[in-house]
């Protein structure tokens, strides 16, 4: 799996002019219904099948992480498989597997997707996808200025965490802290129980 090409019912490419699909296009389209989720990647569709149940299980935790964080400080939105708007023309609507916005900001939308970063997000690696492919979304967060972006590896039982241009690797020993949530704190190992 990895980036793949058009599907039956969605706008096909050429090899010669591969036409660009438009954030109101691509905002129209219908839910597939053969498994898989697409981002939009500078006007072109990329799909990939839906994650595992490892995949999932981890993106229920961290997100229970974060929305607990919300309910104990009363501040923030936490989002899972969230769209977000990080360019325009070439349009790219990426979905993280979750984000967290803190009081204060103003999170405008367009076709329902967030165009502002979150101050954190994360990304849960799948056993069956292509690492490659995870980076490319990784540093596509990290590029549209997402200041916190964690890349939790559920086989190896690790997060990194990417500051900009630092990375960090956390093992089971360590615990997860973050400047942009002020308390915010969870034993990694807590992560993959």
């Amino acid at each position: 799996p990895g980036d793949g090409g058009p599907r039956a019912g969605r706008p096909e490419a050429t090899m010669e002019t591969p036409p660009l699909v438009t954030l109101d296009d691509y905002s129209r389209m219908p839910d597939p219904d053969d498994g898989t989720i697409d981002d939009l990647v500078d006007g072109v569709l990329v799909y990939r099948p839906l994650g595992s149940a490892l995949h999932g299980i981890v993106c229920c935790t961290v997100g229970c992480t974060l929305a607990n964080y919300r309910e104990r400080t009363g501040t923030g939105r936490a989002t899972l498989c969230c769209g977000l708007v990080m360019s325009r023309h070439p349009d790219t609507v990426m979905s993280a597997d979750g984000c967290y916005w803190p009081d204060g900001v103003e999170v405008a939308e367009v076709c329902g997707w967030p165009t502002v970063r979150p101050a954190v997000a994360f990304e849960v690696a799948d056993g069956w996808e292509r690492y490659p492919d995870v980076m490319r979304r990784v540093r596509r967060l990290v590029g549209f200025g997402v200041p916190y972006v964690w890349l939790i590896d559920p086989v190896n039982e690790t997060v990194t965490v990417y500051r900009g241009n630092t990375a960090t690797v956390l093992t089971t020993t360590d615990t997860l802290v973050c400047d942009a949530l002020p308390g915010y704190s969870c034993p990694v190992a807590e992560l993959f129980e």
